[in-house]
């Protein structure tokens, strides 16, 4: 008897109920590169939208909320993690508030000033124990603790890709200081090759997670590339801060 080979011991899943149709439409086939240019069209936007309408006006910190706030839409509506439709219900609404609590809390003080990074810095920390919390408590209300893992890590991840959203906030900060006369030149390469490498390993993680990813939905490969995007807003925070305080 001929031995099997690894793709007959393990078959590929099949597409679940109405994924047919979507394939048939070809609303599913997209590769890791319709990812990556989702993540390069959206730094490209960000960036455009705080040299063209201003880092410090209120056109330039009004149209980059609008652009994060849609760029965290475009994840909750495409929703590339896994999992049932109404498993998802509360992560959404969860990640949404949690967008709109710290985009509010961040709008209620004064922009780019030292009190800016603290007070962003202590909300970051307090909001991630809520957010645990929240998202165990909901766990625990479940009838059906099915997934249970699945559903947890779900839920805190479209969390923390929202937040991560609001984070982007810092950028007119850091690409000011950035630019600034006073920056010494080995500052602005290290931030700037440091931030590249990063956000190319992000690209990389999500091409390695889309190409493994089982069942893919309409729209999750926009989601999927979102996801990286939103995420990196931490560490624009991060070197927007060190570059402010090395100023």
């Amino acid at each position: 008897m001929a031995k099997l080979r690894s793709w007959q011991k393990n078959p590929q899943p099949q597409p679940r109920g109405g994924e047919q149709e979507w394939l048939k439409r070809g609303m599913t086939k997209h590769s890791g590169f319709s990812v990556v240019a989702t993540q390069v069209a959206s730094y490209a936007v960000l960036l455009f939208a705080v040299m063209t309408l201003g880092s410090h006006t209120a056109a330039g910190l009004i149209g980059l909320g609008f652009l994060l706030l849609s760029g965290s839409m475009v994840m909750l509506v495409g929703w590339p993690f896994e999992g049932e439709a109404r498993e998802s219900v509360f992560a959404r609404v969860f990640a949404s508030v949690t967008f709109l609590a710290g985009f509010a809390f961040l709008a209620s003080g004064e922009f780019y000033v030292d009190a800016t990074f603290t007070r962003w810095a202590v909300f970051l920390v307090v909001w991630f124990w809520i957010l645990v919390f929240v998202s165990f408590l909901r766990q625990m209300m479940r009838r059906n603790r099915s997934h249970l893992i699945r559903s947890l890590s779900v839920g805190i991840m479209a969390s923390l890709a929202t937040l991560g959203a609001v984070c982007w906030m810092f950028l007119p900060s850091l690409v000011d200081d950035l630019r600034d006369e006073a920056a010494p030149a080995w500052l602005v390469t290290t931030v700037i090759a440091v931030l590249v490498v990063v956000l190319a390993a992000l690209a990389a993680v999500s091409v390695t997670w889309w190409s493994h990813k089982p069942h893919k939905l309409p729209f999750s490969w926009m989601g999927m590339g979102m996801v990286p995007v939103l995420m990196s807003g931490y560490c624009v925070f991060v070197a927007a801060f060190i570059v402010h305080v090395a100023l």
